[in-house]
């Protein structure tokens, strides 16, 4: 920080940035100080831990983020090859019993769906409620992550599609069956 392009690179002051890291409460005590205490020593020591146990709780979040993403990948890799498979068949071709069976896989894939929406759901709710009182003023990190899309919650919106897609299969066998 102590270096001429500071302003210039980063777009704030030394003070705006203690403020930041470390509270208004810090950057008082030390703008105040006529030296470096052993009081200010140790306030700004619990602050920097402070920082180190979020950034660690933030990386915990984020790698959590990323397996839940790569689980919602696979599975819904996994229904889509269920799909296909299905798509491909002649379904004019098919005998009553192996429409139905066909009808019931599309059942459990739209469970599987919907225990997903249910878990991220929860997810979302555990993660919203485990947040600070000060914390819940600041966007999500739903929002934060993927502000460059158009959707916050891409694991809903994505299982949600995929429903969508299986209830029309279902439509198309039921109008087979009827």
């Amino acid at each position: 920080m102590a270096v001429d392009h500071y302003d210039n690179v980063y777009d704030d002051s030394l003070e705006a940035s203690i403020s930041t890291e470390f509270g208004a409460d810090v950057l008082l005590l030390i703008s105040k100080a006529s030296s470096f205490s052993p009081v200010i020593k140790q306030r700004l020591l619990g602050a920097a831990q402070r920082c180190i146990d979020n950034r660690r709780l933030f990386l915990e979040t984020l790698e959590n983020e990323f397996s839940t993403l790569t689980d919602a990948q696979s599975t819904v890799r996994g229904i889509r090859d269920t799909i296909i498979e299905i798509d491909d068949d002649e379904l004019q071709d098919l005998s009553a019993t192996q429409l139905t069976r066909r009808f019931e896989r599309l059942q459990s894939l739209t469970d599987e769906c919907e225990e997903w929406l249910q878990r991220r759901q929860d997810q979302l709710h555990t993660r919203h409620s485990e947040r600070s009182s000060d914390e819940r003023g600041c966007p999500g990190l739903c929002s934060y992550l993927y502000e460059t899309l158009e959707i916050s919650y891409p694991v809903l919106a994505t299982f949600t599609k995929v429903i969508e897609i299986i209830h029309r299969y279902e439509q198309q066998l039921l109008r087979i069956l009827a």
